[in-house]
């Protein structure tokens, strides 16, 4: 404001004052409540299969791994067995814990206790050494490699 200062001036000043400090407070608070949901976020802890005519249940630490195939996602225990699940990939990573899963190619969402060995592999990509996993499905794509040296180092 600049003397001398007329009361419609001083008006149109307090209220554009009030106006930045409420979308300050409310950008602030929108930050609160989501660093504070991300935090108190619920993870799945297990998923209901079909085993036969019944149904069981397989803790999500008992899960090798996630894998999509010809349109289908299985659920790989840490013996072995697969089982068909109602979830995509990418529904499944918004259902599972980020710091025990990483998605690490288009077809595969590991848990990192399964990892017992990375190595570098060709053009920038590396490959996950685990026992129930093969080829292909081992290899970490260029893209999330960067991510998932942070994510394995956490």
């Amino acid at each position: 404001l600049l003397k001398p200062i007329s009361q419609i001036d001083l008006s149109f000043a307090i209220e554009k004052f009030k106006k930045q400090q409420t979308n300050k407070n409310q950008q602030l608070l929108e930050k609160f409540s989501n660093v504070y949901q991300e935090f108190n976020r619920q993870y799945k802890s297990r998923f209901m299969v079909k085993i036969g005519k019944s149904i069981e249940t397989i803790q999500t630490s008992d899960c090798h791994h996630f894998e999509s195939q010809d349109g289908l996602t299985f659920l790989v225990s840490n013996k072995g067995s697969r089982y068909a699940i109602d979830f995509t990939l990418d529904q499944l990573e918004e259902i599972i814990d980020p710091k025990a899963f990483f998605r690490i190619n288009r077809k595969v969402i590991l848990h990192i206790k399964s990892i017992e060995r990375v190595k570098d592999y060709f053009n920038g990509r590396l490959s996950v050494v685990t026992n129930l996993m093969q080829g292909d499905l081992c290899i970490i794509s260029r893209e999330r490699v960067y991510d998932f040296k942070i994510w394995l180092d956490t």
